[in-house]
């Protein structure tokens, strides 16, 4: 995989003048073998130059609203042993069966929600297909969801398929993250939401 990467975009004299850089596959629901060599291959470089040097735990962050990427990024990273998930942006309660089935190398799959469709789309993984044999069982990583109400911590928490190992609790000033503030919205000075009591969790519940 890494020759084949090498191959078609590594340039040792760097990038002629005037040349575009050589495209990649958009994310798709039916991606090509190189698309989903190239995902695997980047979240497992940087998982991997992120443990150099140290024996610190290393994690990686994913967002719950780019769930085409899902699978490959998620078994890229396991591939370099990352030591945990992190995943936010959403209600990530797909990503504990997904890392038991890949840390197995089995098909990983999440389903994808497409507005008004009527019908069922996923994105899927096959390891063995991709990688041409049946390596090692995998380390499974600790699952930490990013949530910024105990409501949704506790809907996680209530069915071994969707409970996380952790909760990463976010506030306010966390940014993107957040909804909008309860109730009427009132701004500050500089045109930002001002946010109150409601919108804190609750670290007791």
């Amino acid at each position: 995989i890494a020759d084949r990467i090498l191959t078609r975009y590594f340039r040792a004299d760097g990038r002629p003048e005037g040349r575009p850089y050589v495209p990649i596959r958009r994310l798709s629901l039916q991606p090509k073998a190189a698309a989903l060599e190239l995902s695997v291959a980047s979240s497992f470089v940087e998982v991997w130059l992120a443990k150099e040097g140290h024996d610190g735990p290393v994690g990686i962050n994913l967002l719950e609203k780019i769930q085409m990427a899902t699978p490959a990024a998620v078994y890229g990273a396991m591939l370099a042993d990352v030591d945990y998930v992190l995943m936010g942006a959403g209600i990530p309660i797909q990503v504990p069966r997904l890392l038991n089935q890949l840390a197995g190398h089995g098909v990983g799959s999440v389903n994808v929600h497409v507005d008004g469709a009527s019908t069922d789309y996923t994105a899927e993984l096959k390891p063995v297909e991709l990688m041409g044999k049946a390596l090692a069982p995998l380390r499974r990583p600790a699952f930490l969801a990013i949530v910024s109400a105990h409501f949704l911590a506790a809907y996680l928490a209530r069915d071994d398929g969707t409970r996380p190992d952790g909760f990463v609790i976010e506030g306010p000033t966390a940014g993107g993250h957040n909804t909008p503030p309860r109730g009427r919205l009132v701004l500050d000075e500089d045109a930002q939401p001002v946010y109150g009591p409601r919108d804190h969790a609750d670290l007791d519940k």
